[in-house]
């Protein structure tokens, strides 16, 4: 099969490129002909490595084409306006990814739902209602990146923690607290901080904290994997956890909310243990291969389009889908930067203040030293022998005065 992907602009590693990782290698694997389409390609190398082939636009991969995996609403507009024949397959990557009414007008064969709120989102969507089959999978974890140190042979005392996160706020310092004060060196990403770097660092960690696909990487890498998010419980991935967190993809998990003070009663829970069940975890319920192999199946199952398509509409309709989504993104982005500068002012602001404690602690210091020195002077055999000179010193002095 030609099967072409088509995705958002591929320049920083997050979630939705996390998972074009995991698949790409998988199918060409089993000698398909892949070709990804993204505005903007900023990791060519990565699928190119996988034996993918990487496009910005869908004039330029060749005919004819099999199947479509569209990641967004508007891809999928666009996709079929290119490939009118086509089998077309949704992914819904999370409940705030629309994925029904825009993308039911392309007749996708199937849309995906990779958490339970993505599929109660298109459960409820205009995809249901035209009888478009929603499939649940898990989310496939990239197996291929190397990983050191060792997987699942993590310390006893966790020494590094990278966290990932685009919106921690009131729980984001507290939990650096709870980290650094037990000695555990911690990198931050998240909003205006993230770059292409995160998988690195993961993959460098003992501890790895966030949600949604990271934490799917920190299980492939056999990692101890804490979810943790602004809202909802936090809670390490075990066993016992998983099938809550998955089911919420990796977003929340048992429990009610978690105070930011009881972070660190957390931390303090940690084992070496937590990352061969991680790995153990991902082996049973994520390997790519699988999900590689039911996408596979709901394209080669899927009979043609029954209804004919004005391309022209198609594509006016994406632009005015693809707009909105870049105004949401843009505003997100704003909001990252706004938190960064607000945690750098309150950062100056506090140094501020610890600087203004150190000069008065100082101050009180210099005080407390010249009091010492007077007690002891006053308190010393010479200043007691020569007391009566003095007192007698101060009577001539005085009646001086009065004369």
């Amino acid at each position: 099969m030609r099967v072409v992907i088509a995705t958002a602009g591929l320049t920083a590693r997050v979630g939705i490129h996390s998972y074009l990782d995991a698949i790409l290698g998988e199918m060409v694997a089993l000698d398909h002909e892949v070709h990804v389409v993204a505005p903007v390609i900023g990791r060519p190398e990565a699928i190119e490595q996988a034996g993918a082939f990487a496009h910005t636009r869908f004039e330029d991969v060749p005919g004819p084409v099999d199947g479509v995996i569209a990641f967004l609403d508007f891809l999928a507009l666009e996709a079929r306006a290119a490939f009118p024949d086509a089998a077309l397959l949704c992914v819904s990557h999370g409940p705030w990814y629309a994925q029904d009414a825009p993308a039911a007008d392309a007749q996708p064969c199937a849309a995906i739902a990779l958490s339970d709120p993505s599929l109660r989102r298109l459960r409820q969507s205009v995809m249901a209602e035209r009888g478009v089959p929603i499939i649940r999978l898990t989310q496939p974890a990239e197996l291929r990146a190397p990983s050191a140190p060792p997987r699942n042979q993590l310390p006893a005392e966790p020494r590094r923690a990278v966290v990932v996160s685009h919106r921690l706020m009131t729980r984001r310092e507290p939990l650096l607290s709870a980290l650094r004060e037990r000695g555990i060196d911690v990198s931050v990403f998240g909003g205006a901080d993230h770059d292409d770097d995160v998988l690195s660092q993961v993959l460098a960690a003992d501890i790895v904290v966030g949600i949604g696909r990271v934490i799917v990487e920190g299980m492939a890498a056999g990692r101890a994997c804490l979810v943790l998010d602004e809202a909802g419980g936090a809670d390490w991935l075990t066993p016992e956890t998983y099938q809550e967190f998955e089911a919420s993809g990796f977003l929340h998990g048992p429990g009610g909310v978690l105070a930011p003070q009881a972070i660190g009663a957390v931390i303090d829970r940690y084992s070496p243990e937590l990352g061969r069940a991680a790995r153990e975890l991902m082996l049973r319920h994520h390997a790519p291969a699988a999900h590689v192999a039911r996408l596979l199946e709901a394209l080669k199952a899927a009979p043609g389009p029954v209804a004919s398509f004005d391309p022209v509409a198609l594509r006016a309709r994406a632009a005015e889908l693809r707009a909105r989504y870049a105004r949401r993104v843009e505003r997100t982005v704003e909001q990252w930067d706004r938190a960064a500068a607000e945690r750098e002012a309150g950062a100056e602001g506090e140094a501020q203040n610890d600087a203004l404690v150190a000069e008065l602690d100082a101050a009180r210091d210099q005080r407390d030293r010249a009091l010492r020195e007077l007690v002891t002077a006053y308190s010393s055999r010479s200043w007691r022998m020569t007391a009566p000179l003095r007192r007698w010193a101060q009577i001539t002095r005085t009646r001086r005065a009065r004369r």
